[in-house]
């Protein structure tokens, strides 16, 4: 017949102490983790990386600087540049960066 082999409770309750112990310090570990990361000191433009003391300031930077609608104006029809005042504002662009492209016209209804 086999032997038959008992564990003492002394071991198991060790045991357990130990597995309790392995768990209390490991939650003492992550309360003891890196500080969390503190607030920005600045505000950066997603759009051209100018800094901003205040979300304030960005946010008007943005609607100032990149607004969502292009301003009125013209804008050169092959390259998007601009905005142009005048219609021969944007035909010298075209002519100094797009030579052989058309020119814009002007046309007035009545």
């Amino acid at each position: 017949m086999a032997e038959e082999r008992r564990i003492s409770p002394a071991v198991v309750i060790g045991g357990g102490l130990l597995l309790g112990l392995g768990a209390a310090l490991g939650v003492y570990a992550l309360t003891r983790a890196a500080p969390p990361t503190p607030p920005p000191e600045g505000y950066v433009c997603p759009h051209c990386g100018a800094e901003f003391a205040t979300e304030g300031e960005l946010l008007a930077h943005i609607e100032l600087e990149h607004p969502e609608l292009p301003p009125e104006g013209i804008y050169c029809p092959y390259c998007g540049a601009g905005p142009f005042t005048t219609i021969d504002e944007a035909n010298e662009h075209i002519k100094a960066n797009h030579p052989g492209q058309p020119l814009l016209i002007h046309i007035e209804w009545t």
